[in-house]
């Protein structure tokens, strides 16, 4: 059954940079149509008789003594054309506990919300482009009885949008790395008070200024809001990233049975408890047995057992895998192998034992995304315990439109997987020219040059945590320093964009405080050469065997493909057949 109702519609004769409300109220019989004041629209659609329809108490379906009348309630309009909706509020009610949803131009529009007996205002709150809004009360239960919808009030802005936005949607850190956030960007012009909340406090809290402080392992929300008032020339806009705080003394897990997931069939999906999503893949006769037990998933039986059974996740970036345990059982008589894989290489393994409960860790750390846990060669039955495992975030890492930056960190960092960014340490100086050794994989607290294009790389954290760089000049910092112009026998250079272009320069001040995460060059006073900076040569290039070295003189110059330059600007070429950074 489908039938338009009449309306109030409330602002009308909308002007620029005004926060409207629209309310709507049912006010026609079964049957009846009309149109608001403004030639807005609103449809109703329900499963229900026409003879269970009254209009007494709003749109009101069924009779609380009747059964099987009604299941749902569904209001709709496509002329909310213009702006911004924020808030929807609908007074409704209804037995058997009716769900409530909102949805604008198809997304979810807040929090669905249960519903009472008692009329009641339920609030919907969001910032979504206007578009079509409906509104659904329906409930689930085979006991069909009463549901009401009294009224509609719908919120909405117009005029010029702030244009809230983080430059990423997520981001993943080590509970004790320091976090570099998303820059949250707006409209020109726009200098409204932005608001800052963090969903859950436990895991990260912020404050007035947008600061994020990490409490927590765990997963957050962070959002930043600017909310319109009266007469505003700007409309409402919100702007969100997920910030995922992982700790490697707090395993992940995933549990079977009464856990994140149960298996009850040969291909089960399920999210552990920082939401990555598992596939469980069982291979079995067609007799297969699937039970959950409590705390546990039986898969097979003594005389119907599983071929194999298998488990797998892809996190959403390159990890540094600390450990990974699974825990498994059976049936009298089981017998299997287990392995543990990470990107297809074993890690560990055991074997099923009848009824005895194995665990399974992980013997070695190394870096990848997929992790899998596989259960092959099964006589018995299968009991699924838990599988969890230790990761460390990958460390961002971004480098700006130099392409060069000075950088430390408190842990040893693999560079050797990263395309793009490649590490170097400072390791003689003869003259101006200061050699520059690469290193894949960087000590703890090591001082760094690092090279690479503009953008965010994701470095991550060695396995191993090799010595210190012999002979390395660059001094790495992984707290703000105050470090001094000469200190004994030495001076300090900085990494600064000067008159020579991005180099090293001999601080110019009695003392000068550097940022965390970065590193400076200290060389014996009698070895500063007279030129004002510096220039970085590094090493022989690889890659560049096909460079005619015998046309190479100090006035031709290579790009790092081979192609001659006639006029180089600032950056890497081949000259002499060495890499060299122009000023």
């Amino acid at each position: 059954m489908l039938l338009l109702l009449g309306l109030l519609f409330v602002g009308a004769g909308m002007t620029w940079g005004k926060v409207y409300t629209s309310t709507l109220t049912f006010i026609a019989a079964c049957g009846g149509s009309g149109t608001a004041d403004d030639g807005v629209e609103w449809t109703v659609d329900s499963d229900a008789d026409e003879s269970n329809f009254s209009s007494t108490n709003g749109i009101h379906y069924g009779t609380n003594g009747k059964e099987g009348v009604v299941g749902y309630i569904q209001l709709s309009t496509s002329d909310f054309t213009v702006g911004k909706i924020t808030k929807i509020v609908v007074e409704a009610s209804g037995n058997n506990t009716p769900t409530l949803s909102v949805t604008v131009g198809g997304e979810a529009f807040g929090n669905n919300q249960t519903v009472t007996t008692t009329n009641t205002a339920y609030t919907f709150t969001d910032v979504a482009e206007a578009d079509d809004v409906v509104v659904r009360l329906a409930k689930e239960s085979p006991a069909k009885k009463a549901l009401y919808i009294k009224s509609v009030v719908v919120t909405y802005e117009t005029g010029y949008d702030p244009q809230l936005a983080y430059s990423e949607e997520s981001v993943i850190i080590n509970q004790d790395d320091q976090l570099n956030a998303p820059e949250l960007t707006f409209a020109e012009n726009f200098e409204g008070a932005i608001t800052y909340e963090s969903s859950d406090e436990e895991v990260a809290t912020i404050n007035e200024n947008g600061e994020v402080t990490i409490v927590g392992a765990g997963t957050t929300t962070i959002t930043a809001s600017y909310i319109a008032t009266e007469d505003d020339d700007w409309i409402s806009s919100s702007a969100s990233y997920t910030l995922r705080v992982m700790s490697p003394d707090a395993p992940v897990g995933i549990s079977f049975g009464n856990g994140n997931v149960k298996i009850n069939g040969p291909s089960v999906t399920g999210e552990d408890s920082y939401g990555n999503t598992w596939t469980i893949t069982t291979v079995c006769g067609e007799n297969a047995y699937f039970g959950q037990q409590n705390g546990y998933s039986q898969v097979g039986a003594k005389n119907n057992a599983v071929e194999s059974i298998t488990f797998t996740t892809t996190l959403p970036d390159t990890y540094t895998v600390l450990e990974i345990s699974a825990i498994f059982g059976g049936s009298q008589g089981t017998s299997g192998t287990i392995t543990l894989e990470v990107d297809g290489t074993s890690v560990g393994g055991g074997n099923l034992n009848g009824k005895n409960k194995v665990t399974v860790t992980s013997t070695s750390q190394v870096i990848g995304k997929t992790l899998t846990i596989k259960v092959t060669d099964i006589a018995g039955g299968v009991n699924c315990y838990n599988i969890s495992y230790k990761v460390i975030a990958p460390v961002e890492i971004t480098m700006n439109q130099y392409g060069l930056k000075s950088y430390a960190f408190d842990k040893a960092l693999d560079f050797s997987a990263v395309e793009g960014l490649t590490a170097f340490v400072a390791t003689g100086i003869s003259g101006d020219e200061l050699t520059m050794t690469e290193v894949s994989i960087a000590a703890a607290y090591e001082g760094l040059l690092l090279e690479g294009a503009a953008g965010t790389y994701k470095v991550p954290v060695a396995t191993t945590d090799p010595a210190a760089v012999s002979g390395n000049m660059l001094v790495g910092l992984t707290v703000a320093t105050e470090v001094p112009q000469v200190d004994g026998d030495y001076t300090t250079f900085i990494l600064a964009n000067g008159a020579d272009g991005v180099n090293w320069y001999k601080l110019a001040e009695d003392s000068y405080t550097l940022k965390a995460n970065s590193a400076y060059l200290k060389l014996a006073t009698a070895q500063i050469p007279a030129s004002r900076s510096l220039t970085m040569v590094f090493g022989d290039p690889s890659g560049i065997e096909n460079v005619n070295r015998q046309a190479v003189n100090n006035n031709q110059y290579f790009d790092l493909s081979g192609r001659r330059v006639a006029q180089p600007t600032k950056g890497l070429y081949i000259v002499n057949g060495k890499k060299v950074y122009i000023k």
